[in-house]
C-alpha cells in the first residue's frame, strides 16, 4: 500500500493491520483499491436490517490513543447503523497493558462483544481453552460467508483448535518475518553495513562497537526477559511452550525445542552477550522496555510488516531501519497473528459476526477505517487513487 499522507487511526492499526503499521506511509499516491475486499452483497448475511433491534457492540482493541479516532468512529457508526443497525463502543489499551487488562476483564466476567486476540497477546488458545471465546464455525457459515470467501484458507486453519475456529483473522499479509531493528543514528555514526545481519553472531561486532564507544546508558541490544533469537520452528502451542516442528520438516515431527542444538547454541551466545555487557543488567526480570520512547538503544528485534520501518520511525520521532533475520514464513503463529474473537458474554454474537464480516468485505468501511473521511483526511484523485 502506498500513501502520500499517513492516517494514524488506531482502529485501522488493530483491525486491518494488526496494530503494527498504524502511521506508516511513503511519498506516493495511494491506491485506495489496494488490498480492498471484493464487492459483496452483505444484506444476505446481515438479514433484514429493519428487523434488527439497535445494538451497541462493545469492543476491546490494542493500541495507543489516536488523533481523530472519535470523528472517524462517528462516521463508521452512521454506516454500520444502516447496514446492521449496530454502533461501536471502542475501548483501547496500550500495547504493554492489553494482555493484563484483558485478563482482568475476563476474570471479572464483564460482558463485551469483540476483542482483539492473537498468538502473541490475549492468546486465543488460552481463551478458547478457558471458555472465554465462542467457537465461530456456525456463525461464520451463517453470517460470515463472504469473509470465508475473501480470506486465504490458511488463515482459518491457523485459528482452529480441534476443528473449531476461535478468531476471525484480519485480512492482512499471511507470512511472518522477524527483523533486527536499528536506531539509524548509530548506524550512520559508525558507517555500519546492516544489510547482511541475520544472526546474533552477525550482530555481535556491531554491539561491541556501541558498547566501546557510547555512554553506558545506551543499550547495545535492548530486549526484555524471554527474548530469544529466531529459531526455525513452528511453535504449535504458542511461543511460550517449547513444543514445535522444524520449518523445513518433511514429516511434521514434533520436537522438544529444549533438546535441540539450535536452542543450545542460542543460549550460549546470549550468555556471552550478557557477560560482555551488551544487554541490560536487569534483563532477566525486565517485563517491558521503553527504548523507542527514550531513544537510548542501538538494536532490538520485532516482527515486520509492509512499510513497518516508516510506521516505527514516525511513532519514535527518529529513523529506525531493519535487517531481516530470515525469509518470510507462513506458519501457525503468522496465520493467527491478528484476529478478533467474540466473547461468550456477548449479548448478540450474531451481530458481532455481522460486523466482522463487514470489516473484511465492505469496501467503503475498509477505506473509511484505512484512510479516514474524504475531504478531511484525504483527497480523492480518481476512483481508486487518493492522496
Amino acid at each position: 500500500m502506498k500513501t502520500k499522507k499517513s492516517l494514524t487511526l488506531a482502529l485501522v492499526g488493530t483491525m486491518l493491520l494488526s496494530g503494527l503499521l498504524a502511521g506508516c506511509g511513503s511519498n506516493n499516491n495511494t491506491n485506495a483499491n489496494a488490498n480492498a475486499p471484493k464487492e459483496t452483497n452483505n444484506s444476505a448475511a446481515a438479514g433484514n436490517t429493519s428487523e434488527l433491534k439497535p445494538y451497541e457492540l462493545k469492543m476491546y482493541l490494542i493500541g495507543g490513543p489516536q488523533k481523530d479516532l472519535d470523528l472517524v468512529l462517528k462516521e463508521v457508526n452512521k454506516y454500520t447503523q444502516e447496514k446492521i443497525n449496530a454502533t461501536l463502543n471502542v475501548t483501547m489499551f496500550d500495547w504493554g497493558d492489553y494482555d493484563k487488562k484483558m485478563q482482568v476483564i475476563t476474570a471479572s466476567g464483564e460482558p463485551y462483544d469483540i476483542a482483539f486476540t492473537s498468538s502473541w497477546t490475549n492468546d486465543f488458545r488460552r481463551n478458547a481453552a478457558n471458555g472465554t471465546f465462542l467457537g465461530l464455525n456456525d456463525l461464520l457459515d451463517k453470517y460470515g460467508k463472504e469473509t470465508k470467501e475473501v480470506l486465504d484458507p490458511r488463515f482459518l486453519e491457523g485459528t482452529k483448535i480441534k476443528g473449531e475456529i476461535y478468531g476471525v483473522p484480519v485480512n492482512k499479509e499471511l507470512g511472518q518475518q522477524w527483523v533486527w531493528r536499528f536506531n539509524k543514528k548509530y548506524v550512520d555514526k559508525y558507517k555500519m553495513d546492516i544489510s547482511n545481519i541475520r544472526t546474533l553472531d552477525d550482530l555481535e561486532p556491531l554491539l561491541k562497537t556501541i558498547k566501546e564507544n557510547e555512554p553506558s546508558d545506551i543499550t547495545p541490544l535492548d530486549v526484555p526477559k524471554g527474548f530469544k533469537p529466531f529459531m526455525p520452528f513452528d511453535y504449535v502451542l504458542g511461543d511460550e511452550l517449547p513444543i514445535g516442528v522444524y520449518m523445513d520438516s518433511k514429516d511434521g515431527k514434533v520436537v522438544n525445542i529444549l533438546e535441540t542444538p539450535e536452542l543450545a547454541t542460542s543460549l550460549d551466545t546470549m550468555h556471552r552477550l550478557y557477560t560482555a555487557g551488551y544487554l541490560r543488567p536487569d534483563v532477566a526480570t525486565l517485563e517491558g522496555i521503553d527504548n523507542i520512547k527514550t531513544g537510548k538503544w542501538f538494536a532490538d528485534r520485532e516482527i515486520t510488516q509492509p512499510y513497518a520501518e516508516k510506521g516505527w520511525s514516525r511513532s519514535a520521532g527518529y529513523e529506525i531501519v531493519t535487517s531481516p533475520m530470515h525469509e518470510p514464513y507462513v506458519y501457525t503463529q503468522s496465520a493467527a497473528g491478528s484476529m478478533h474473537a467474540i466473547s461468550v458474554t456477548s449479548g448478540d454474537p450474531e451481530r458481532a459476526m455481522m460486523f466482522l464480516n463487514l470489516l473484511n468485505t465492505d469496501k467503503y468501511l475498509r477505506n473509511l477505517l484505512n484512510y479516514g473521511i474524504e475531504g478531511i483526511h484525504y483527497k480523492k484523485i480518481s476512483d481508486n487513487v487518493i492522496e
